[in-house]
């Protein structure tokens, strides 16, 4: 599938996920320089998949992972009483 610059598409991460791991050359997107370093790094075994997503997940906020698991893993947040 080839976008135009104006074209976006939406993936969860299982389907990034996939689409990384049967894919020898990823292009993410134009100034995506160091995602692209992280996914090759993963790929070859220099760092692992949980250690990105452990460090994403420190730095994001609370308010970034709570939107992420709402989006992509249907987690709902719970009411406070």
């Amino acid at each position: 599938m080839k976008l135009n610059e104006n074209q976006k598409v939406t993936l969860t991460l299982g389907q990034l996920t996939k689409l990384v791991k049967e894919s020898r050359s990823v292009v993410v997107g134009y100034g995506r320089d160091f995602t692209n370093a992280l996914i090759e790094d993963a790929e070859a075994g220099i760092i692992s998949w949980e250690d990105i997503a452990r460090s994403a997940l420190d730095y994001m906020s609370e308010d970034d992972v709570r939107d992420m698991a709402e989006s992509e893993f249907d987690y709902e947040a719970e009411e406070d009483d």
